[in-house]
């Protein structure tokens, strides 16, 4: 029984957690017995509701049956019925569970939807993308730079290196984090000198075929920036940074490429 109980806690702090968006970050980003703290959490949370529920109605019922007892003691019927009633709720098995204890958990099941609904409340009233940037380094830099439109050199644990606009991020979803880039320039960090070369230019490509901010000539043009956008795993970045094109010609270190792709802006 105790590990059914510890199952049941388990499962309703998952619920619970992946209805709500900034707990799926947390969990999602979370490892190990952290991971099972957290759910025994807020399991655990949902229990003393189904708890709290199942005592209220056990008050209500026993008020109930007191009253009908002495309703049939009147009547001269010899019965017991709140002792009938003790015994089968605290004593009562079925399929090896206690009554109570089967009473609780189905409780707290059925209790689980209005304690989501009550913390998603709670949620409204605040931002859970703030919440989420809280997290890791990562996250804020990636949602200030799509909320503030600022480009990010972002360098995949490939070498593969990237400047781009976030077009869009996608954090809220428990099995895959991902970012979506339009891309400016990329190119390839070199293993030894550890400079980025940039051999790609997106900019060029956007000016020549006159695709929407860069069309200069004001021509009509079919296709648009979304269709360059390109899918980033979260879990394939080793670093990211804000890229300010101002000043990227004064970091001389990342070689020719780096400067060859700044004078396109």
């Amino acid at each position: 029984m105790a590990l059914l109980l510890v199952l049941l806690i388990l499962v309703l702090g998952y619920r619970h957690c992946t209805a709500i968006p900034a707990q799926k970050a947390i969990l999602k980003r979370s490892t190990g017995w952290e991971s099972y703290v957290l759910l025994g959490n807020h399991g655990l949370g949902v229990l003393w509701l189904g708890f709290v529920t199942f005592i209220a109605l056990l008050v209500t019922l026993y008020g109930a049956i007191i009253i009908f007892s002495l309703f049939i003691n009147l009547l001269g019927v010899d019965a017991r019925p709140v002792e009938s009633f003790t015994l089968w709720v605290w004593y009562k098995q079925i399929a090896g569970v206690d009554v109570w204890v089967a009473s609780v958990g189905l409780l707290s099941i059925l209790m689980g939807p209005k304690k989501i609904k009550q913390d998603l409340a709670k949620e409204s009233n605040k931002n859970w993308v703030d919440e989420l940037r809280k997290q890791d380094a990562i996250s804020n830099i990636v949602i200030h730079a799509s909320l503030e439109i600022k480009p990010v050199k972002i360098s995949l644990k490939s070498r593969k290196v990237y400047v781009g606009l976030i077009d869009q991020e996608q954090f809220e979803r428990i099995d895959s984090d991902n970012i979506v880039i339009i891309p400016f320039l990329s190119g390839h960090r070199d293993k030894d000198s550890l400079m980025v070369a940039f051999d790609s230019n997106y900019i060029d490509v956007y000016r020549k075929n006159k695709i929407e901010n860069f069309n200069v000539s004001g021509e009509a043009s079919t296709t648009k920036l979304s269709d360059f956008r390109c899918v980033i795993r979260l879990n394939e970045v080793e670093s990211i940074s804000l890229f300010d094109l101002q000043y990227c010609q004064d970091f001389r270190s990342e070689a020719i490429g780096l400067s060859r792709g700044c004078h396109s802006f």
